[in-house]
């Protein structure tokens, strides 16, 4: 795992929903998922069955946070992966992380390398932010930029234009 020492972890030792495999659940009671990152992802108080309203489609697994649209991320049962129920795709969940590992493993990356760029960045130096992140993602996990209108590109995206200042 990836070391996130200014990170806080919210733990779920008691209160996992038998919907996820022992190998999550454990994962979840151990390290459990980072409170907050930026506005990106913020920890639910406790897992929940998702709730896919007004979704085409349901998801067997567990609610685990939120993106920065409220949107809600969840651990599918069936693959393992980390999906984002996203309210612009109706049609199906998007794939965020291949496991629960790999996306607490990005978020504590990413927080690793805050802040990105100065309040006084230009767009050569926001790109070239973005591309470092993306790198860094992708040696995590090849699948978390897979879909350009996916969770992490969605942020690549943001972060490439100058959305994410540093003091």
């Amino acid at each position: 795992m990836f070391m996130a020492p200014h990170l806080k972890f919210s733990k779920y030792p008691d209160g996992v929903p038998s919907a996820v495999t022992p190998e999550v659940r454990r994962f979840l009671e151990d390290h459990g998922v980072p409170q907050a990152v930026l506005t990106i992802f913020r920890a639910v108080d406790g897992p929940f069955v998702p709730s896919c309203a007004g979704l085409g489609y349901s998801v067997n697994g567990v609610t685990i946070g939120y993106s920065r649209e409220d949107d809600e991320i969840c651990i599918s049962s069936d693959t393992g992966q980390v999906l984002l129920l996203a309210s612009w795709s109706p049609a199906a969940p998007l794939v965020v992380n291949r496991d629960i590992a790999a996306f607490v493993d990005s978020l504590a990356m990413l927080n690793g390398m805050l802040p990105l760029y100065g309040i006084d960045r230009d767009l050569d130096v926001s790109e070239a932010a973005a591309d470092r992140l993306r790198f860094e993602l992708r040696r995590l996990d090849a699948t978390s930029t897979e879909d350009p209108n996916g969770f992490w590109s969605a942020f690549l995206d943001d972060v490439a234009v100058g959305d994410y200042p540093g003091k």
